[in-house]
């Protein structure tokens, strides 16, 4: 979804959560389907990011990566595998609490999270968030869906 906004993701999330509980107006059923909703597509979300730090680190993903994700009540975790472009395992494991997300003001598009990307076995990068701004920053209208994001312990 290069060039969508997360805030344009919420709101399909909402209308989709929304069409799946029936528009009953429950809000622990609408706050299930989100976290449902969320769960499917983040995969959908966050493989470009992950191919782009591989990429930034020097692994180029050869074909893109192959994604999945798992979803219970507090968290989305997403597997991603693929190869590289010299021929070894790229490995990503990421998990973006609900509520991190949830508690996000609309205009925020960082993924808060426990990211981590390898290949061959060998950590590449840990990360705690994709797009993130550093603390008490003014958000960049020029900054890219994709910039990289802190790294833990940086």
């Amino acid at each position: 979804m290069p060039g969508r906004s997360r805030a344009a993701l919420a709101a399909v999330l909402a209308s989709v959560a929304l069409a799946a509980t029936g528009c009953s107006g429950g809000a622990a059923d609408e706050a299930a389907a989100l976290r449902a909703t969320v769960g499917d597509l983040s995969s959908a979300l966050l493989r470009p990011k992950v191919e782009t730090e591989f990429e930034r680190k020097g692994h180029r993903i050869k074909g893109g990566l192959e994604c999945a994700a798992q979803k219970d009540d507090e968290a989305a975790t997403v597997e991603c595998n693929g190869t590289t472009r010299d021929n070894a395992q790229a490995r990503f494991e990421g998990r973006i609490d609900h509520d991190a997300v949830a508690d996000q003001d609309a205009a925020d598009e960082s993924l808060p999270g426990s990211y981590l990307g390898t290949v061959g076995g060998e950590e590449v990068f840990r990360l705690n968030c994709f797009n993130c701004r550093p603390a008490n920053s003014a958000p960049d209208p020029e900054a890219s869906a994709s910039a990289p994001a802190p790294k833990i312990g940086e």
